[in-house]
């Protein structure tokens, strides 16, 4: 990666980051509406990224929030299954 596109990524992480924070901290907002506002910034923080990089790049991002996704799976299932007092 340049160091324009580092330097652009900080700066489009900080901001989805910033967005996160204004929408998790607002209390008008339901829980429903957080979850939709933060699937929003999602998708524009994702779409800013993939402007940023190359095809090759974009193939490496695609991969790594797959993986993410499913790490994320995981410990919400592992959590559940605790909450249940359910074993493995």
């Amino acid at each position: 990666m340049t160091g324009e596109q580092r330097e652009k990524m900080r700066t489009a992480g900080q901001d989805y980051s910033s967005r996160l924070q204004t929408i998790r901290n607002n209390i008008s907002l339901t829980s429903s509406e957080k979850q939709d506002q933060i699937r929003d910034a999602y998708r524009a923080y994702d779409m800013e990224v993939r402007s940023i990089l190359t095809a090759e790049q974009k193939s490496k991002w695609d991969d790594q929030q797959r993986r993410a996704r499913m790490s994320m799976s995981m410990r919400e299932l592992q959590n559940d299954r605790a909450r249940r007092g359910l074993n493995n």
